[in-house]
């Protein structure tokens, strides 16, 4: 399959701007605007000069090391994307959380050519793998378990997470799941 996952970096935002503008959402045109911002609304004031379309805004989160996440590529081009960062960096998730060190794992988003094929899995691997050597005390995913389509999996899906040994920490409306990284001096879900 020839696929390798990378942190986003620098030399890769245009590449991760040209899925996004081109191919990520092209069997979802309605989603086509979000750039991976929905869970840094509401803007915090510092991104006032940011502009008002969501890709300047994505952009911006990423120059201020507030997007970050992993990019899987296939050949020279991105073909998958997930989204992860300390849960304090989104603003939809910080309110009451404080700056323990937690990984939050908010979205997904791969190709529609490229899906089934184990993209998101071999993301999700990778996020882990590093996020281990790390000192993170948790890792934190927020499937919807409700979700059927592709497009209502972009948070990721209860069985990704379930392989990869988290366990679902609240039900109701919203799904948490939680995943040790290393001794948490506290309780896991806040």
């Amino acid at each position: 399959m020839g696929i390798r996952i990378t942190p986003l970096s620098v030399t890769g935002v245009d590449a991760w701007l040209a899925f996004f503008d081109t191919r990520a959402f092209s069997d979802n045109p309605g989603w086509a605007g979000c750039y991976c911002t929905y869970f840094f609304r509401p803007r915090p004031k510092e991104a006032v000069g940011a502009g008002r379309r969501r890709r300047d805004y994505a952009r911006w989160l990423m120059d201020s090391g507030r997007l970050q996440g992993y990019l899987a590529w296939h050949e020279d081009q991105v073909v998958g994307w997930c989204n992860a960062n300390r849960k304090s960096a989104f603003t939809a998730l910080a309110a009451g959380s404080s700056a323990d060190p937690v990984l939050a794992i908010t979205c997904f988003m791969v190709d529609p050519a490229w899906r089934g094929q184990g993209i998101a899995d071999g993301l999700l691997t990778q996020v882990l793998e590093d996020a281990r050597g790390q000192d993170w005390w948790w890792a934190e995913a927020y499937p919807n378990p409700r979700a059927r389509s592709a497009a209502g999996k972009f948070h990721g899906s209860v069985a990704l997470f379930a392989r990869h040994g988290f366990a679902a920490v609240r039900h109701g409306s919203s799904l948490l799941m939680c995943l040790p990284l290393s001794r948490t001096p506290g309780a896991m879900a806040r």
